[in-house]
């Protein structure tokens, strides 16, 4: 065959639908100029998927305007199918313009019987912090229909209201997965969410909403998850909500925004107020952002102490990522070796570096190399490795690697991502 020869099109159909299917929908939209016969080949594709992502992919490159005429477009050729749909996707701004039709996607989606709603709507919103800005619109005002859909078992919602629906939860009962995301809800909407609607939920993700309120922990005492990922703050003023106790714990993840000595206090008052007494791996993910030692002198007293009566007899594995050598940073190391009484591994990957290294940050490496070996610890057989970013294998990760904390932007926070699923496979490095 010829350099000249198509080889792929010269394959069957089935192959080629095969091909199609495992392509993003944009990918695979875009044969459609190759040929007539591609064109053919992803249009019966789409008439035949479950699955539907407009998601940021979909959307790069794209104005609003032409996401919601491609959108529209593909929609019309499903719309008389009888195809149910597994799963539907958006990622878009809710411009007032197009609110009519975000609720008419939420619409076709549940009338096909939908599964899986992602519906993110936090295109344009960035970190006041990092120089962006914050659009201003309102929260999505989320249709009837939704609060009626009897087939969910998977949401998820960014930038949605859910605190002014005159509707109950009470048809979402079928619900196993919640993520929700900037998202308007009282305290009364999750409590009824959580004990009186969503009973077969196991994993809730509760990221900046309740309306900047703290999420009270013993709400929903019954509910059996999985997996929880929240933003907390622990504070004097809020104590009451706990102790809660994780006694199924087995892994925890921190998302740490700035490691403040504020910072240092909640996650300190985090393991004196939730015990987790069978926690085997620990992942701290530090702020990657490149900034100085944040100390707050009028806090410092009180942040050297790690609480007393806190002990780890199965922590195993510990790992942190972004770790710059501050001194509150290794006020928490020093903590958790002092209390982790069986560690095997600690696995600290530093900040990424500029691409051209002066040697004194060289240097500063083998110092901190140097200062981390003499660290007290409770366990003989603790195995301490520091690497670069560039040298992380990623074979140590956590259950939930996937927790996006660009969301986060309310100071003094740290996100828990907590799994209680047991007998999940981690290799450790050597």
């Amino acid at each position: 065959m010829g350099r000249g020869d198509d080889r792929i099109s010269n394959m069957p159909d089935p192959i080629l639908e095969t091909i199609l299917t495992m392509m993003p929908l944009k990918s695979a939209i875009r044969t459609g100029v190759l040929s007539r016969r591609w064109r053919s080949l992803w249009e019966h594709n789409l008439l035949s998927t479950t699955t539907l992502d407009f998601d940021e992919d979909f959307s790069t490159s794209q104005s609003p305007k032409e996401f919601v005429l491609n959108v529209n477009r593909y929609l019309h050729q499903l719309q008389h199918t009888s195809k149910k749909l597994d799963k539907f996707s958006v990622y878009f701004c809710p411009f007032d313009l197009f609110l009519p039709e975000i609720q008419r996607w939420i619409s076709f989606a549940i009338s096909k019987g939908v599964k899986e709603l992602n519906l993110d709507l936090s295109q344009g919103f960035t970190d006041p912090r990092h120089g962006g800005f914050i659009d201003g619109r309102a929260p999505f005002r989320l249709p009837d229909c939704l609060f009626q859909c009897k087939s969910l078992t998977h949401l998820s919602l960014s930038r949605c209201d859910l605190l002014s629906s005159p509707l109950a939860f009470a048809h979402w009962s079928q619900l196993q997965s919640l993520s929700l995301k900037l998202v308007s809800l009282s305290q009364d909407g999750l409590h009824d969410l959580l004990n009186n609607s969503c009973k077969q939920l196991q994993s809730l993700t509760l990221n900046d909403s309740l309306s900047h309120q703290n999420v009270n922990l013993a709400l929903a005492p019954d509910l059996r998850l999985k997996s929880l990922t929240m933003d907390i703050v622990i504070s004097e003023e809020n104590e009451q909500l706990f102790p809660i106790g994780f006694h199924n714990l087995q892994e925890l993840q921190l998302i740490v925004d700035s490691m403040t000595d504020e910072s240092l206090d909640g996650i300190y008052g985090f393991f004196r107020l939730c015990p987790c007494p069978f926690l085997e791996r620990l992942f701290i993910q530090l702020s990657g952002r490149k900034e100085e030692d944040p100390v707050h002198v009028n806090h410092a007293i009180k942040a050297m102490q790690g609480p007393q009566y806190v002990d780890f007899n199965h922590l195993e594995v510990i790992k942190l990522t972004n770790f710059k050598g501050w001194g509150n940073e290794i006020r928490l190391l020093k903590f958790l070796l002092e209390k982790a009484l069986v560690l095997e591994s600690l696995i600290i990957v530093t900040a990424p570096l500029e691409k051209n290294k002066k040697p004194s940050e060289r240097r500063g490496l083998a110092i901190l190399r140097g200062q981390l070996s003499k660290l007290p610890k409770a366990s003989s057989q603790a195995h301490i490795v520091l690497c670069e970013s560039c040298e992380d294998d990623k074979r140590c990760q956590p259950l939930h690697a996937d927790v996006n904390p660009e969301y986060y932007y309310l100071e003094d926070r740290f996100t828990l991502a907590l799994s209680m699923k047991i007998g999940v496979d981690l290799e450790v490095l050597p």
